[in-house]
This record gives C-alpha cells, sequence and structure tokens, in this order.
C-alpha cells in the first residue's frame, strides 16, 4: 500500500525561460520483514538507474534515470481490493521498464495498455523530461487501460485506488503540499518540508468516508492516514520509506528519504544530490 502526491510544475524564469519541476512525495506502505535496498545507483545494466529496490520481486516502487542530460523518473502505488489477485508479474518491473527504456511517456502508456494486465493492481506515474503521464490497470473490481496525459501545475495524488478517487487521506495530503510549494526555498529544502506532510497520522473517523475495497471497516480506518502505524494484526506492516523528491529538466535531483531499519525499529534519513 503507498499514497502519492506529486505535481509538474512549470513557469518561466527571470530570462524568459520555460522552468519545469517534478515534485514529488511518496510513502511506502510495507510488511517491514519484506528485503529491501535504500536508494542507491544499481549495478550493470542499470547503471544510469537510482532507486531503492525491493529485493524480493527484483524491482522497485520509484526511481529515476540519469542519461545524456536527462532524467526520468517514475513511482508508482498498488491497488487495494478483494480477493486478493495472484500469480502475475511484480509490479516493481513497471518502473525498471520505464526508466531503463527510452520511450516516450506517452508511448510507455500505449504499451501498457497492452501489457497492463500482467501485474496486480497499480497506479502508475511516469516521467521522460519533459511529459508527465499515468496509468491506472485497475478500478472497480475489474483490469482497465485507464491512461493520461497530466497537466501542469496541478497538484495531484494517488493512493490505493483508482486515480480519481477522493480519498480523504489524499485530499488533505494535496493540500498541504500546496501550501509548502508556496513558501520558497532551494528543492532540498523542499524536500525536507515534505517529508512531515507524509508523517501524518491523522485517521478518517467517518465510516462514510473510507473506501470501499472489500476490506473490513476496521482495517480500512487503520489505513486511512498518510503514514500508517504498524497496528494488530499486523504489528510489523505500515509506512517504512518515505521519499521526497525535486527534479528539473537541467538534470538536477535532490531526494530526501526516511526509512525504518528493522527490527531495530529506528528511523533513519538520507538526502541526495545528484
Amino acid at each position: 500500500m503507498c499514497t502519492a502526491l506529486f505535481v509538474l510544475t512549470s513557469e518561466k524564469d527571470s530570462n524568459g525561460a520555460q522552468r519545469v519541476k517534478l515534485v514529488v512525495a511518496h510513502n511506502r506502505d510495507e510488511h517491514f520483514t519484506r528485503a529491501t535496498a535504500r536508494c542507491e545507483w544499481w549495478a550493470a545494466p542499470n547503471t544510469t538507474l537510482f532507486a531503492p529496490r525491493d529485493l524480493q520481486g527484483g524491482g522497485t516502487w520509484f526511481g529515476i534515470r540519469k542519461s545524456s542530460g536527462v532524467v526520468r523518473a517514475a513511482f508508482l502505488t498498488n491497488i487495494r481490493h478483494l480477493p486478493v489477485v495472484h500469480g502475475k508479474q511484480s509490479r516493481g518491473a513497471v518502473i525498471k521498464d520505464f526508466l531503463a527504456s527510452d520511450c516516450s511517456t506517452e508511448s510507455y502508456l500505449k504499451e501498457l495498455t497492452a501489457t497492463g494486465h500482467h501485474y496486480p493492481g497499480f497506479n502508475v506515474v511516469v516521467f521522460d523530461g519533459t511529459s508527465l503521464g499515468h496509468f491506472c490497470n485497475f478500478a472497480h473490481g475489474e483490469y482497465v487501460t485507464e491512461s493520461s496525459i497530466l497537466d501542469p501545475n496541478v497538484v495531484y495524488g494517488m493512493s490505493n485506488g483508482p486515480f480519481a478517487s477522493p480519498w480523504p487521506k489524499v485530499v488533505a495530503g494535496k493540500e498541504a503540499m500546496a501550501a509548502v510549494l508556496e513558501q520558497p526555498g532551494q528543492d532540498m529544502e523542499l524536500c525536507r518540508r515534505l517529508i512531515p506532510i507524509m508523517g501524518n497520522t491523522t485517521r478518517i473517523e467517518s465510516a462514510k468516508l473510507l473506501p470501499k475495497t472489500g476490506f473490513p471497516e476496521a482495517m480500512e480506518f487503520k489505513l486511512s492516514s498518510l503514514f500508517v502505524e504498524p497496528v494488530e494484526p499486523y504489528p510489523s506492516y505500515g509506512t517504512r520509506t518515505t521519499l521526497a523528491m525535486v527534479l528539473d529538466t537541467d538534470g538536477q535531483c535532490s531526494i530526501v528519504e526516511k526509512d525504518l531499519e528493522y527490527p531495530s525499529g529506528e528511523w533513519s534519513t538520507r538526502e541526495y544530490a545528484l
């Protein structure tokens, strides 16, 4: 389970040149026992990829690629629904495949139209250095092929439902991100300001506002905060990684990674200027 907030800003600088930046804040909710590597440059043949790694599935949920002055990025969330679908390919391969390719955003979305059903339910956002796009492969209990090119200067959010689902924690997160974006500061400082937003543990009290995914209402309540705290009957499940990133089309990228060490239960933070 994950939540992502993001925006592609586009504005002119003092010289009249168009400046584009991709700003992302992302929580990964996962079993703490699932083997995971923190952000790093990957080994051959993917040496231009910088991302954390799911050591069980071999892919990732968030990453960038720097090559020939162009920075690509992609990130995903899973779709929560019952019954759980088994026997599919790992969703993490979608991020790796896009980053390792030279496909445009639009071309890759078309590819997913043909291949998206090979994976359990997911939302993915891909950025080719110019264009930002979204694809969803599962909604309302069935496989779909929903895609769109996203507008600049709009704060978007997605969690574990279809892309347009107005989940309360996503709505609140988008509002909080918009407020942070109003504050001046350098890219790394912006990343630092986004991390606390993703640490919000406020849950939704009204049962009417909880998502309807097939899971029991009591479980939906426990998962209704941006930051998911470990709870019974899953004391080793919750938010384990928060990533905040600012990427500009000049090829500069700032990332802050906050990660839970398991089994010590201690949190550590790293910053990357790439």
